[in-house]
């Protein structure tokens, strides 16, 4: 069993965010919990669910990490009008 404590950032509006590497920190610390469990005597075809969905979780972390990056190095992109 894992612990993890995430960052709410209020916006103006009254929107909560939350930062993304937190996001990416959560789903990877997830992923490799999931992966990391002992079998408990489940069906065969639980290891392999739990690997797809770990790796699915890793992907989307890559995915949201890369636009970030992408978002950070365009200093326009990802912004409302007006900002």
């Amino acid at each position: 069993m894992i612990s993890v404590s995430i960052s709410l950032i209020p916006t103006a509006d009254g929107q909560l965010l939350i930062p993304a590497t937190e996001v990416t920190s959560l789903l990877r610390c997830l992923a490799a919990d999931w992966l990391g469990s002992p079998p408990s005597g489940e069906e065969p075809d639980i290891p392999a669910a739990v690997d797809e969905a770990a790796g699915a979780m890793n992907q989307l972390a890559d995915q949201i990490d890369a636009e970030c990056i992408a978002c950070a190095s365009d200093p326009g992109a990802g912004r409302p009008e007006g900002l």
